[in-house]
């Protein structure tokens, strides 16, 4: 059973977590001290449905993700990208466990295997020679690493059997990146494909 960590949003003071009580679960109400304005302390009062917040405590020996391991994961994923950006591709490969793997969620695309992920990363470099990343931010979970960023390109090379419209895209996407130790086994990525091929001038593939 997971324990959970319970307290009490407070109006004007939604951070406040300084009470906190042990539950097993997230739709208990125990109830909790609140803070008055002004400092001092109220009586008790009763969580009410809807402002409690609940948090996994962690406990000693628990095996969520520890500092080192969390570093080790950052400088992956940052390699992961400036290889990419540099079109240097074996790099780009050892950043994973020895078998790449790759999902395009908007497409429903699956690269498996060093071939096919090679393969993926021609294709694209020959449409978007000068694809590249930007406002890269990292969140970090147990088991992942979750980017977030803007994909920058020119559509200056042959897509997907089309020539090249010359034009430029940005769009907002959203890569996590699954880890077995510090080596990462796969890579999920969500994006808006729509605005993309809008965006370079390749709209009228939406209605086909």
């Amino acid at each position: 059973m997971v324990v959970l960590v319970v307290a009490l949003f407070v109006d004007d003071e939604p951070d406040f977590f300084d009470d906190f009580v042990v539950v097993d679960e997230c739709d208990a109400l125990p109830v909790v001290p609140a803070p008055a304005r002004g400092g001092s302390r109220a009586g008790p009062v009763r969580a009410a449905a809807g402002r409690v917040a609940c948090r996994r405590r962690r406990t000693e020996g628990d095996d969520t993700m520890d500092e080192a391991l969390r570093e080790r994961r950052e400088a992956v994923v940052r390699e992961h990208f400036a290889s990419e950006s540099a079109q240097e591709f074996d790099r780009t490969l050892a950043t994973f466990n020895g078998h790449p793997h790759y999902e395009i969620m908007a497409t429903g695309q699956v690269f498996d295997g060093a071939d096919e992920v090679m393969g993926y990363y021609r294709t694209t470099r020959t449409a978007f020679p000068d694809q590249r990343h930007d406002d890269v931010r990292l969140h970090f979970a147990d088991d992942a690493v979750i980017a977030e960023f803007d994909l920058l390109g020119t559509n200056l090379g042959e897509f997907y059997g089309r020539p090249p419209t010359g034009q430029a895209f940005r769009v907002p996407i959203s890569a996590v990146f699954f880890f077995e130790a510090d080596e990462i086994v796969n890579e999920r990525i969500y994006f808006d494909s729509a605005s993309l091929l809008r965006q370079i001038g390749h709209g009228d593939l939406l209605a086909s």
